[in-house]
């Protein structure tokens, strides 16, 4: 771990437990569920600068990541895994009351508090909960709660890989993904990916299932898809879809930070070394890593994105149509 790192998690370490002291003594009356807001996406994806964006306005704080497993000891005592998946109508009566926790802000740990600045504490009124590991939760989440729409964000795959791979090892093999609930549910897919073995499509299996399960829910989508290429592009039209789905007003202060890098970029993105954000997988992967992500990525009929850098976007806004004219199941 290198210096900025270390100083980083001690930052994080510091807020978290001022803010976890502070949160659960003022706020014991706990939050409304119906204006929480959700930011989901898998890791690398832009879910934590989203999500920043959104826990701008005044009154929103963030919860982070209240299912990370190493973290939230509740999490994992419930049962829930680094990658649940759960049909919107299953009857899990411990997860529904864990999850209820979480959205109503009884989830407080110096975790799960680390990304508010200390001295917003004490004015919250909304939480913005923010997940890297429920997008197969998403529609189990909107038929028990009264939640808003989550805003799933999603990420070039190229994208994710490329940087997954620089910042973490992978530790899953194609046997153990095989096996994942995912695919007894959607056993069509199942055959198609036996075959896998290089790194980076283990990587884009993992992508796919994530965003396959919620986007093979039946339409209209219980959430709002964002972009992470529009956000970057056409930041202020992407975000005006988000908050008129919400039926909140968008606050000038959340459009001011559609120029800055995430709390969590690391040193060398391409964002804090003045370079454009969606370039960078073109100069890490060889071609034929990115051919066998987007192989992968077309077994699935995910197939709204290619070799450019921005995705088919009129392809993407029919996903829902493009998954139901492949499936099987």
């Amino acid at each position: 771990m290198n210096k900025f790192e270390l100083r980083r998690k001690c930052t994080l370490l510091f807020r978290g437990l001022c803010n976890y002291l502070s949160m659960n003594s003022i706020y014991r009356r706990k939050f409304d569920i119906s204006k929480t807001l959700i930011v989901a996406g898998t890791s690398r994806s832009g879910s934590t600068w989203l999500a920043e964006i959104i826990s701008a306005a005044p009154g929103n704080v963030q919860i982070f990541e209240p299912l990370h497993l190493s973290h939230v000891k509740e999490a994992r005592q419930v049962g829930f895994t680094s990658d649940s998946f759960i049909d919107p109508e299953t009857d899990w009566p411990e997860g529904k009351e864990f999850m209820k926790r979480v959205l109503g802000g009884c989830v407080l740990t110096p975790w799960t508090t680390s990304q508010i600045p200390i001295v917003e504490t004490k004015n919250a009124s909304r939480l913005v909960v923010k997940f890297v590991n429920a997008n197969m939760l998403l529609g189990w989440i909107a038929f028990n709660f009264p939640v808003k729409p989550p805003a799933l964000i999603i990420r070039h795959p190229c994208a994710v890989v490329a940087s997954e791979s620089k910042r973490f090892k992978l530790l899953t093999d194609i046997n153990f993904l095989l096996n994942h609930p995912f695919f007894d549910r959607h056993p069509h897919l199942k055959e198609s990916c036996r075959g896998l073995k290089h790194p980076e499509e283990v990587r884009a299996l993992v992508w796919c299932m994530r965003y396959y399960a919620p986007l093979a829910l039946s339409a209209p989508y219980p959430f709002v898809l964002i972009s992470y290429e529009a956000l970057v592009r056409r930041g202020k039209e992407e975000l005006s879809r988000l908050y008129k789905t919400w039926n909140l007003s968008m606050p000038e202060k959340t459009l001011n930070l559609l120029h800055h890098a995430s709390k969590t970029a690391a040193r060398d993105s391409s964002i804090l070394l003045n370079k454009d954000p969606l370039m960078g997988w073109k100069n890490e992967l060889t071609k034929k890593q990115v051919t066998n992500i987007l192989n992968v990525v077309n077994l699935f009929g995910l197939n709204f994105y290619s070799e450019e850098i921005e995705p088919d976007y009129e392809r993407l806004l029919q996903s829902f149509d493009i998954i139901a004219l492949n499936r099987k199941d």
